[in-house]
């Protein structure tokens, strides 16, 4: 081959950083130089010279034939190889850069050449010419340029120490780099575990940050799950992502649906202090505040208030009553009581849920006044016949001057003794049950209480002493019959009526002993 031959048009476009100009040699067929011939010399002259011109021209083919020896014997047979294609040469140039100028070839300033080009050339020489290609890797965002001979993105990665699978690169790590350079990405390559729900996975990223890892793995976080760590933060080799489905829980307050919650939440009571609802005494929380959460799970709270009132019944009088009372005449009654209605206090206890109150229930009862019939009192006692009292016998013994008593009927006459006064002495005092409507006549004990009797009778009967309105009660005081009988009144009349004011409020004085004051309906009149 004659250094004629030339690379491929790639590698004589290569022109980046020249360093020198090369000057283009002529090729020679067959390594014999021609001679050039002066074809403007006048004809008579080489007429006239023609026979010194042939012996000249026999002297110069001589000497051309002499050196085409000595020029053979110069020429050097070499071999060029650039970034791997051979190609051999046979120059006369001396040196290595005279043989790449004669090969039409240039070195650049990041070209690498072996031997060096001022070289001397010997026969047979190798000559190796590494092209310099600039490469940018973007690292992570962080650009790096190299000028290197590495003919391939995996050589010239290794080249800056980011060989192996420890990084992602945007090229295949096989294509070659091509003489006007070129740019790569290559992104560092993390190894997290990745759980989600439970389901663990080893997952290999060139994401920066946990967000970043979920954009490539089209993973979208619904609104009831949670991450750890959080979505910002960046990613380290080795670290643990976990992705937490938490549970949904429909919720109910008080009769409103709150609606569908998300929680962290381990139980029912939890979930409620989280929601910040509140739960007092009375409330009713479905299930148990201590029930565990599970998805799904339908917690309902019941606002629960109960309220307490009373109210007063009345309880109807019971029927009128009559007893008999044998201290009391046949014939006569005495109002005992004249009764009365009851009343009740009745509290009743309601409770209200979520708003709607439910029947009220009775608590208590408590009597306030006690109901009472109306009582009447029949007399059942027969009156005694009233029975004359026989005369007292009496004896009359005179005694000497004294004066003699002798007790005698009413008619009986008295003999005095001699010489003495004589007196007839009174008929014996005899008991009698007073007939019916008369007055005994008994004298009454003067009034010691200092109650204010004729006040007393001016309310209860308007003074009047004797008053019988048949209503059972008699007197000026009204006494009933059975009142007038306990108090000691029959030993002044058979009735209140039949006596004497002064007997009256003698009788009444008893009373007041055994009863008081206030069993008279005028007793603020006393």
């Amino acid at each position: 081959m004659t250094d004629s031959a030339a690379f491929d048009a790639s590698e004589r476009e290569h022109t980046p950083e020249q360093d020198h100009s090369t000057e283009e040699i002529s090729p020679v067929a067959d390594g014999t130089p021609t001679v050039a011939v002066d074809s403007s010399a006048p004809t008579e002259r080489r007429r006239t010279l023609r026979k010194p011109v042939l012996i000249g021209a026999a002297v110069v083919v001589a000497l051309v034939a002499a050196g085409g020896g000595i020029m053979s014997a110069l020429s050097k047979d070499v071999t060029i190889t650039v970034d791997g294609q051979a190609q051999q040469i046979s120059t006369y140039a001396g040196t290595v850069d005279g043989a790449l100028a004669a090969a039409g070839l240039q070195v650049g300033a990041h070209d690498v050449l072996a031997p060096g080009g001022a070289s001397s050339l010997l026969d047979g020489t190798a000559i190796a010419v590494q092209r310099g290609r600039l490469l940018t890797v973007d690292v992570d965002g962080r650009k790096r340029s190299l000028w290197t001979t590495a003919r391939t993105v995996d050589a010239a990665m290794s080249e800056l120490g980011l060989g192996g699978s420890r990084f992602q690169v945007s090229a295949d790590r096989s294509r070659s780099i091509t003489l006007s350079g070129m740019t790569v990405a290559a992104r560092t390559l993390r190894t997290v575990s990745l759980q989600q729900d439970g389901r663990v996975g080893s997952v290999t990223s060139t994401a920066t940050t946990v967000r970043s890892l979920l954009a490539e793995r089209r993973i979208t976080l619904a609104r009831n799950q949670r991450i750890k760590p959080a979505p910002d933060s960046k990613l380290t080799a080795g670290q643990k992502i976990v992705i937490r489905t938490l549970p949904n829980v429909r919720l109910t307050v008080g009769g409103k649906k709150i609606g569908t919650v998300a929680t962290e939440a381990r139980t029912v009571g939890e979930l409620l202090r989280f929601s910040k609802v509140r739960i007092d005494g009375d409330d009713i929380v479905v299930p148990a505040r201590s029930t565990k959460i599970a998805s799904g799970i339908a917690v309902v709270v019941k606002r629960v208030s109960v309220k307490t009132a009373q109210h007063d019944e009345q309880i109807t009088q019971p029927a009128d009553e009559t007893v008999d009372d044998a201290d009391l005449a046949q014939g006569s009654t005495e109002i005992d009581s004249e009764g009365n209605p009851g009343l009740v206090r009745v509290v009743t206890r309601t409770v209200v849920t979520d708003g709607k109150a439910a029947k009220a229930t009775v608590v208590s009862r408590t009597t306030v006044t006690q109901a009472q019939a109306r009582v009447t009192r029949v007399g059942t006692m027969v009156p005694e016949p009233v029975v004359a009292a026989a005369p007292a016998e009496t004896a009359v013994t005179p005694a000497a001057e004294s004066d003699t008593s002798t007790a005698a009927p009413a008619e009986t006459a008295v003999t005095p003794a001699a010489e003495s006064d004589t007196s007839a002495a009174a008929p014996a005092e005899t008991a009698v049950t007073p007939a019916a409507g008369s007055d005994t006549g008994a004298a009454a004990p003067a009034s010691s209480s200092g109650v204010n009797w004729d006040g007393i009778a001016s309310c209860e009967s308007g003074n009047n002493w004797s008053i019988n309105t048949g209503n059972g009660y008699y007197g000026g005081l009204q006494f009933s019959q059975g009142t007038w009988a306990a108090s000691g009144g029959l030993a002044y009349a058979s009735r209140a009526d039949l006596a004497s004011r002064e007997q009256q409020i003698a009788v009444a004085e008893n009373t007041l002993q055994s009863q008081g004051i206030g069993a008279w309906a005028c007793s603020g009149h006393g």
